[in-house]
């Protein structure tokens, strides 16, 4: 695509050259009528002609290449996106900080407890003080149910809840540190070799929305790529689940985004959503020159309370 389009900016280039010379030996050969003057009108003139049969095969050389070099972007750029969606949001219904240091107080419950147990003294509320800010918001949310719980059953009750709660919390964060990293497998090299080969006859605007496409993919990449360093280490046993788990939550932040009220949470692909609609714009004026679809933006799921203040389970709506 750039070397049909520069070659066909060189062509009007030239048969603009020659046509000024043509006219300039026209005039000479009317004004001094030799034979020097009559040879060189024709030489320019059929120059020229050779000139414009060049421009018209570049031009057309290039509007073909255009067309399979703009698909070729869109597909890949699409690809990068789909690839993108195949990643999970991580759903938690506490407040993140509380909720990240009750992670961290869990994976170290058990040297925690064998410790004072071993010197022979009560561990200090401290040690687990998030956990008991989770135990309080579970009371909360069951008022109705503890009412009818003795202490003990109660408390059995909190613990089997809690234990629940942190070994789904880490099932679910397995499971998307995988999908971060499989979409860091991805490669982008062949988006950014297509972009390369991008130059457009009429200017820079159109190149600079095409690039803005990458520009996004990559911006987002990036960010990806310097969490997933705590990603590794944890997939080798080295991280901490603490700030793996905080790590997907910053992450998630670029990549959904969250409708909250007191009965209901909306979860949308913020980003895939904004790719969808710049990628279709790209398609329609840039590639086809015609009016883009109109493109319904779909929550990924959304989650309703019960009267009971249950969160119920994830309906879905949307999938890309």
């Amino acid at each position: 695509m750039k070397v049909n389009c520069k070659a066909a900016k060189l062509s009007i280039i030239i048969s603009s050259i020659l046509f000024i010379m043509a006219v300039l030996f026209e005039l000479l050969d009317i004004k001094f009528a030799n034979n020097f003057t009559g040879f060189m009108k024709n030489i320019v003139l059929g120059a020229f002609c050779s000139s414009i049969v060049t421009v018209f095969f570049y031009i057309s050389a290039y509007k073909v290449e255009k067309k399979r070099v703009l698909e070729q972007y869109w597909n890949e750029c699409r690809r990068m996106v789909i690839e993108l969606n195949k990643i999970d949001y991580m759903d938690i219904d506490f407040e993140e900080n509380i909720f990240i240091k009750f992670i961290n107080e869990q994976k170290n419950k058990l040297w925690i407890t064998e410790y004072y147990k071993q010197i022979k003294q009560k561990i200090p509320v401290k040690e687990f003080e998030h956990t008991n800010l989770i135990k309080e918001e579970i009371k909360k949310e069951n008022k109705e149910l503890f009412k009818k719980l003795s202490k003990d059953a109660s408390e059995k009750y909190l613990e089997e809840k809690i234990e629940k709660l942190y070994n789904k919390t880490i099932d679910n964060m397995n499971k998307i540190v995988n999908q971060y990293l499989n979409y860091l497998n991805q490669s982008t090299d062949n988006l950014n070799f297509i972009l390369g080969d991008i130059e457009f006859f009429t200017g820079e605007a159109n190149y600079i929305k095409a690039h803005d496409l990458f520009q996004k993919i990559y911006d987002l990449r990036v960010k990806i790529q310097e969490s997933a360093r705590h990603f590794r280490y944890y997939k080798e046993g080295e991280g901490n689940k603490a700030v793996v788990l905080s790590e997907i939550l910053e992450l998630q932040k670029n990549i959904f985004r969250v409708e909250e009220s007191e009965d209901s949470k909306i979860v949308y692909r913020e980003f895939s959503d904004m790719m969808e609609l710049k990628l279709e714009e790209f398609r329609a004026k840039i590639i086809y020159n015609i009016e883009p679809d109109q493109i319904e933006i779909l929550p990924l799921y959304e989650i309703s309370r019960m009267k009971n203040m249950n969160w119920v389970k994830r309906c879905k709506l949307a999938s890309k």
